[in-house]
């Protein structure tokens, strides 16, 4: 998990950022809503990266807020459909802010199976939360502008920056662990930051992690092509070891010759020290977390209070699941008050999946079913701190931004009970369930998002003043 918050804060620092807000911005940025659906894609891209709802909040939030208050929003309603969207990155792979990895843990399953079963889950999110918004900007007709610079430009230009995340899921998928996909993924973090002279990270560690992940991408496409025995061979023949010293011998000669680039490489190497200690404090953060939390996840098993929670619910309920999962909704918003969600999560799964499992509900679905209600304290009243970043940003009156991000991020509420009532959308079941299930979960999302929009309500309102008196 460490490593995978090092990789978030190298991503960072390589200028990942600004292609996750360019690219959206001049794809939708001059549709109907486009400022909010930039702010909506952004959030999704940097989400899975950042692994924080609040770190999200604040860094896409500032540039796309204002955008959306120049474009017609009103200020709560900017301010709100950020955090919104932010709740969203919480769910998306490859780090699902942590969760995932603690998932693993708990549960014994490997961590790219419930990347494989989050990213559904989390693109239908961010589908409702485009849908509310694209409503809500056609109740008021408001419209961006478009891009100096086209989509496809952009990602002509740009696409690079995406190759970290792609290094990281072909690795996990494939069968690596998640700490050295992680590796991998920060190593090619540090390669793609050379396209610009600006986001250079050290230079030494640029040709050496250039080294060690072409000799495993070599080694990965011989296991499949040729077989497994052909990739151990050549690891075995050009080992990462032989890599690290190798590019570490022809850095300091080419240093030897080079003396003029010294003062860019000493800038380089300050960008590295940067990035690594963003990344160790975050680590510090989450460790510090997870070390209280475990004392107390500790007192509860040892107590037997696990059994007596999860019976309470059970028979409260009586047999209930839809009783059960807003006893849990509501238990993780009181716990969200005071410890971070991740902690909420933690805490809540230890007492609330005995009593899920017990009506029949598969594991990994009523995990999910519990990180996804530990994340409601981000947007929801009294103590909502990802929705009042968004207010503080917009300057607009924090409950209203707070009740505009509740709004937005209904799908939050909904997904829990997906997870409950329907395998496939966990993808529990035949490859035929799983594809009827997302089509019809496609559908009902849009219809959903369409009702909660309101928009309907006005159309019909307009149908009456528009019918001629009798």
């Amino acid at each position: 998990m460490i490593l995978f918050v090092l990789f978030g804060a190298f991503l960072q620092k390589s200028g990942a950022q600004k292609f996750f807000i360019d690219w959206p911005l001049a794809a939708v940025g001059h549709k109907i809503g486009g400022p909010a659906k930039v702010s909506v894609i952004a959030s999704g891209l940097f989400g899975s990266i950042s692994g924080s709802a609040i770190a999200n909040t604040v860094s896409t939030g500032t540039f796309t807020i204002p955008m959306m208050k120049k474009a017609g929003f009103r200020p709560h309603i900017a301010g709100g459909i950020v955090p919104a969207a932010s709740i969203g990155g919480m769910f998306m792979p490859p780090i699902l802010g942590a969760g995932g990895f603690i998932m693993a843990e708990l549960t014994g399953v490997p961590s790219s199976r419930i990347m494989l079963v989050a990213i559904f889950p989390a693109f239908m999110y961010f589908f409702s939360v485009f849908v509310m918004v694209h409503y809500e900007a056609k109740m008021y007709n408001i419209v961006g502008e478009r891009s100096e610079h086209s989509a496809m430009e952009i990602l002509k230009k740009e696409w690079f920056f995406a190759l970290p995340l792609v290094v990281i899921t072909i690795f996990m998928l494939t069968g690596y662990s998640p700490g050295y996909s992680a590796i991998l993924g920060l190593a090619t973090c540090i390669i793609v930051s050379y396209k610009y002279q600006e986001t250079h990270i050290d230079y030494t560690l640029a040709v050496v992690m250039a080294l060690v992940l072409a000799t495993q991408m070599i080694s990965l496409l011989l296991s499949k092509t040729v077989g497994p025995e052909a990739g151990r061979s050549f690891n075995h023949m050009v080992s990462e070891k032989t890599m690290v010293f190798s590019g570490i011998a022809l850095c300091v000669i080419w240093y030897a010759i080079k003396k003029e680039r010294r003062p860019a490489i000493n800038q380089g190497l300050k960008r590295f020290v940067d990035a690594s200690r963003s990344g160790t404090e975050n680590s510090l953060k989450i460790g510090a977390t997870l070390g209280v939390i475990g004392i107390i996840i500790g007192v509860l098993t040892f107590t037997g209070l696990v059994l007596t929670f999860a019976d309470i619910v059970i028979e409260l309920a009586d047999g209930s699941l839809v009783l059960t999962i807003l006893f849990i909704a509501l238990a993780s918003l009181v716990l969200g008050m005071g410890v971070p969600v991740t902690a909420a999560y933690l805490i809540t799964a230890v007492v609330a999946v005995p009593a899920l499992t017990h009506l029949g509900i598969n594991e990994i679905a009523a995990h999910m079913i519990v990180y996804w209600l530990s994340q409601d304290s981000n947007i929801t009243p009294p103590v909502c701190i990802a929705a009042f970043a968004g207010a503080t940003i917009a300057k607009a009156n924090m409950w209203r931004t707070a009740f505009a991000a509740f709004k937005f991020a209904k799908f939050l509420y909904l997904g829990p009970f997906l997870f409950g009532y329907v395998p496939a959308f966990s993808l529990n079941g035949s490859a035929m369930d799983i594809i009827k299930a997302f089509i019809l979960i496609i559908f009902g999302t849009w219809l959903y998002s369409y009702i909660l929009s309101g928009i309907w309500i006005k159309t019909i309102i307009g149908w009456f003043k528009k019918a001629p008196a009798a």
